[in-house]
């Protein structure tokens, strides 16, 4: 299970990116409990079916959809997925140790995700960690992905392979204002790693402004300490697409 809750009403959430992982399968702030186990309920039932299928030939047309299937069971439409694509071109931003672009955003007047992919600029140097990951857990990721051969954790992985471990993180910085946000991830082939976010706004809004934030981190190995080495916001207008 990789799925994040981050509940900002405890201040390390905030302040401590190492930290985040406290807040695993919390709930939304503004969910009932209900949703919210019914939620985890979801998640444990898609996790192996939703990304069954992938094999590095398929093609995917969207990546928030992705997550649609693990969490709703359910696919974006055809429509859906052509507005998103028709109404944002991808942003790309290098940094000395990953290359990471927004690749896809949805915004239904409420509720806002994001979908960002993450590549190393050296695979033979660096591993890429999502934010929503711990040292601990699968490089070949937490949902049946089977698009990466190797089922080392993060930790063991970099230190058999002399590799450091850098930890990406990408969502709306305006998320940190809001009581709860989720952040997830899926690793594909080719090292790559798509980064997830997703939040519900108080009131109905036919556009938004936000600024998406990419921080990068050095993890220590031997100590879990993350140290920021980078940081930098794009700022991104979105008008609404109601979901078909």
């Amino acid at each position: 299970m990789q799925l994040v809750i981050i509940n900002n009403s405890n201040q390390l959430a905030l302040n401590n990116k190492k930290k985040i992982n406290k807040y695993k399968l919390e709930r939304w702030k503004n969910m009932q409990k209900s949703v919210a186990i019914n939620v985890l309920i979801i998640l444990v039932a898609f996790s192996i079916s939703a990304c069954y299928a992938l094999t590095e030939e398929d093609s995917i047309e969207s990546e928030i959809s992705l997550f649609t299937e693990l969490y709703e069971g359910i696919s974006l439409s055809p429509d859906t997925i052509h507005e998103i694509h028709s109404s944002f071109d991808p942003v790309g931003i290098d940094f000395p140790e990953a290359h990471v672009t927004l690749d896809e955003v949805l915004f239904d007047g409420k509720t806002l995700s994001t979908a960002a992919s993450v590549v190393a600029t050296d695979t033979d140097t660096i591993m890429i960690m999502p934010g929503s990951a711990q040292l601990n857990e699968s490089v070949s990721g937490g949902y049946g992905e089977n698009m990466r051969n190797d089922f080392r954790s993060f930790k063991e992985a970099a230190l058999e392979d002399g590799k450091r471990v850098i930890c990406v993180y990408a969502y709306p910085k305006e998320f940190d204002e809001l009581g709860c946000y989720a952040l997830d991830h899926l690793q594909m082939t080719d090292d790559r790693s798509i980064l997830y976010s997703s939040a519900e706004f108080n009131d109905i809004q036919s556009c938004i402004v936000f600024n998406w934030l990419i921080q990068i981190y050095s993890v220590d190995l031997i100590t879990g300490e993350y140290k920021k080495i980078n940081e930098t916001f794009v700022p991104i207008t979105i008008s609404s697409i109601q979901r078909k």
